[in-house]
């Protein structure tokens, strides 16, 4: 079940100042960062919701404040095989940047977690409208891309070894 607690924060800027001290958007311009935050909200989730379940519409990208989330994914004849947990500082969601726009894992929070929801369809837009934007931004998630490959491909031999 996915559980969402809108907490506001008082100011865009103060949101912009939080995605801004964000190592993922770490030498961001502040003309780019001011553009990035509009549609984003700052969302709590309490342990066991689902933040998104793989194969459904991706459409947001969030950076996690606090908390810890374990991601998973459907084995078929096992259910849900557990995959990394990633927790403060770190990034979920690179899914609505690569057609067909679908969560590759399901996400679900292990303790209570803070993060901030950016709108991925306007990051999207930006990355079509601006390709140096865009360019700058895929360089920053293939990282992540790579990562989440990496412990995917070291989790599944485990598995396997077993």
């Amino acid at each position: 079940m996915r559980t969402e607690n809108h907490i506001g924060l008082k100011t865009g800027l103060e949101l912009e100042q939080s995605i801004a001290n964000h190592p993922f958007f770490s030498g961001m311009s502040a003309e780019r960062l001011s553009e990035v935050i509009r549609d984003a909200r700052e969302v709590i989730f309490q342990p066991g919701d689902v933040i998104f379940h793989e194969n459904d519409p991706a459409d947001r990208f969030f950076l996690i404040k606090e908390g810890e989330v374990a991601l998973e994914s459907h084995v078929p004849g096992d259910g849900p095989l557990f995959v990394e947990t990633i927790g403060p500082r770190d990034v979920l969601g690179w899914s609505w940047l690569v057609a067909p726009y679908a969560w590759q894992f399901t996400a679900r929070a292990v303790t209570r977690t803070k993060v901030i929801a950016l709108n991925g369809a306007h990051l999207l837009g930006m990355c079509e409208r601006d390709p140096a934007f865009g360019y700058d931004l895929m360089k920053r998630i293939t990282k992540i891309i790579l990562s989440r490959l990496q412990t995917t491909r070291k989790r599944l031999m485990e598995v396997a070894a077993r």
